[in-house]
């Protein structure tokens, strides 16, 4: 299992603008599970939200047997660009296998 950041938009090589639960039986084919991180801003421009949203650096780990907890480097709403980080977000996914 992994948090990772697809690249769902082929014109912008770095995008981290959006953070996935992902999953893989072998580490060599993955699987893309559910969105648990997408920017919200309002940006119209898809560049400019992958620009100035990012959700990056992630540490996580299993809490109990059903929840797994999350604190993300964020560069959200006021961030100079995606990597400058101005926010550090914790989240707890309840039930994570479900998202798979």
């Amino acid at each position: 299992m992994s948090l990772t950041n697809p690249n769902l938009n082929e014109s912008i090589m770095d995008q981290r603008n959006v953070l996935v639960l992902s999953s893989s039986p072998d580490l060599v084919a993955w699987t893309q599970g559910a969105v648990l991180l997408a920017d919200d801003t309002g940006f119209l421009d898809p560049g400019d939200s992958a620009r100035f949203t990012g959700f990056h650096y992630v540490d996580w780990q299993f809490d109990g047997e059903d929840d797994l907890i999350m604190a993300v480097r964020t560069a959200y709403r006021g961030a100079v660009s995606y990597h400058n980080s101005n926010r550090l977000t914790y989240k707890r996914i309840a039930q994570f296998r479900s998202l798979l």
